[in-house]
């Protein structure tokens, strides 16, 4: 019954794992889209900035996981030492994601708060016109002088 369990467990962290890949993949397309407004873009992007914590997590458990699963069918005689071992570092490295996305959260918001009272700012001032101006796409070309290359 445990091996079961764990054979359950270990196929699921692998659909969410690649699942998840999936939708950051194609929110990261989506984001890419010229046909899409600037805001339906950016929400693909915070979306997709959200999900990719999942398979990130499931790629950590799948280490220990895989350990637990081999030593409950019989497959490899791990000691439990090196069990302990995978799940304190599973562990660890979760803490460390989740302190990351917990920071990388706080500065979004942060830099959300910031850029929406600049542009507060700047639309009440005439002053910064060209400011506002320049925060546009400049498109660049790029031309090669082939009668140099003799």
């Amino acid at each position: 019954m445990e091996h079961t369990i764990w054979v359950f467990i270990h196929v699921m962290l692998l659909v969410y794992w690649l699942g998840g890949d999936l939708g950051v993949f194609l929110l990261a397309k989506a984001a890419k889209r010229p046909d899409l407004s600037f805001a339906e873009r950016a929400f693909a992007l915070k979306m997709a900035v959200q999900i990719d914590l999942i398979p990130r997590l499931c790629f950590t458990l799948m280490f220990p996981v895989g350990l637990q699963l081999s030593a409950s069918g019989g497959f490899a005689a791990i000691p439990n030492w090196a069990l302990t071992l995978a799940w304190v570092a599973s562990a660890a490295w979760i803490a460390l994601l989740l302190a990351i996305g917990i920071a990388v959260s706080a500065f979004e918001q942060t830099a959300y708060a910031i850029c929406k009272n600049l542009s507060v700012e700047v639309k009440r001032s005439g002053r910064h016109a060209a400011l506002v101006r320049f925060a546009r796409a400049i498109h660049i070309e790029i031309t090669q002088a082939d009668h140099l290359m003799a």
